[in-house]
């Protein structure tokens, strides 16, 4: 899997009581609502994960994003998988889950290593996006953001990711013998992370080329969650 990492200022941040929430929505709120964009230009697809039982993040994730200039119409949420519901044992019969990870989702809560075991949530997580990946190679999109409901985006998220695109190549146009255009081949990636955790705090030591692509870094050892990145079609079928 090709994968880089782009300084373009998510944060995760997991909302875990209403109070938590709602402190989220008045920071984002301080800032004035920019005009709404021509996001399709930029994404062809803008999918939210979000369990149908968190509408409060869901509202949250829309609030905020149109605070970011993206229009509701723009934004697909895409129904997430319950990790509490998910039979772990057909799992892994099914070798999505190892033998060595089964056995320490039978541990208790308290004896899992943050980061490194499984938990249902996790498991949940990691079937969603593998859903949506399958989506997304069916739509051929050429562009998709995908967030989780969870993610916290800084003001100017757009205009500062206009601005690490012109960094990297997002699509090639091939031109034909004749002069005219081809379909635009697949980038020389699969997946770019837009926030996340360096836990080794070792990004700034992978960056591709610091002079003509400032802030773009291949991915550290120990990059956690997924809570915002762009992949392509191609790209989601590598994933897959």
């Amino acid at each position: 899997m090709r994968s880089l990492r782009s300084c373009a200022r998510v944060k995760p941040v997991a909302p875990s009581s209403a109070g938590h929430l709602q402190q989220q929505q008045r920071w984002c709120s301080t800032a004035q609502a920019p005009n709404h964009r021509d996001v399709s230009a930029i994404f062809d697809g803008v999918f939210v994960i979000n369990l149908d039982h968190r509408t409060d993040r869901m509202d949250f994730m829309l609030e905020q994003l149109g605070r970011c200039g993206f229009p509701a119409e723009s934004i697909t949420r895409f129904p997430a998988v319950k990790g509490a519901d998910v039979n772990l044992q057909r799992l892994k019969e099914k070798g999505f889950v190892s033998k060595l990870g089964y056995l320490r989702l039978q541990e208790p809560e308290e004896n899992r290593i943050w980061g490194m075991d499984l938990n249902p949530g996790a498991v949940g997580c990691a079937l969603s996006h593998i859903k949506l990946w399958a989506e997304i190679s069916a739509r051929k999109c050429q562009n998709a953001l995908v967030i989780e409901d969870d993610s916290l985006f800084e003001e100017g998220f757009l205009e500062n990711y206009i601005e690490r695109e012109k960094a990297f190549p997002l699509k090639s146009t091939t031109v034909g013998v004749d002069g005219s255009s081809q379909p635009p081949s697949p980038p020389p990636w699969d997946l770019i992370y837009l926030g996340g955790l360096d836990t080794q705090k070792r990004g700034h030591l992978l960056e591709v080329s610091p002079e003509s692509r400032p802030g773009l870094r291949h991915v550290p050892q120990f990059h956690r969650t997924t809570n915002c990145y762009i992949t392509h079609a191609v790209g989601a079928e590598n994933l897959l």
